[in-house]
């Protein structure tokens, strides 16, 4: 009888535990390309977790230089965002809450990402470089961060505010 109990405990444990790793969200998208505008090749890569698809998400963005150096990271914590998802309209084209963060997240943000590795037509002018790539994060679905630009003088990337 206690074995049988024993074993029953064990197998409703074991369910569980796979049912809680079966819904969690660990979701790695990965791009290479010349982002700084050296002519090497950078690895652009976004990150993104949560304990399910009804919970905040949290995500990454990381830049990493050949030799797997990071050279610009940034990490993001959406529990702020998350109820807007809710919001019929919020994210275009979806209409309720489970694809409006899917639609955001699996597909927004990598798109807009690694949108800097496709060069505009016209390039930007700062400090005497030209750079045609700039790096735009999202904040949310109807916010960008201000565009970044590689300054290759301070080995950074930098706000650029255009007047």
């Amino acid at each position: 009888m206690i074995i049988n109990t024993l074993i029953a405990i064990l197998i409703f444990w074991c369910g569980s535990a796979l049912s809680d790793q079966s819904s969690k969200i660990d979701r790695t998208f990965t791009k290479h390309g010349d982002v700084t505008g050296d002519g090497e090749s950078e690895t652009l890569t976004v990150h993104i977790t949560s304990m399910s698809i009804e919970t905040p998400f949290k995500w990454s963005f990381i830049i990493s230089d050949l030799n797997g150096a990071t050279i610009y990271r940034v990490d993001r914590d959406d529990t702020w965002l998350d109820n807007f998802f809710k919001d019929n309209g919020y994210v275009i084209r979806c209409t309720d809450y489970t694809s409006c963060k899917e639609r955001y997240y699996f597909n927004n943000i990598p798109i807009a990402i690694f949108a800097s590795l496709k060069p505009s037509i016209k390039g930007w002018v700062l400090n005497k470089y030209t750079k045609s790539n700039l790096l735009n994060i999202p904040i949310s679905p109807v916010e960008l961060s201000a565009p970044m630009i590689w300054v290759p003088s301070i080995k950074e990337f930098v706000p650029y505010y255009q007047e």
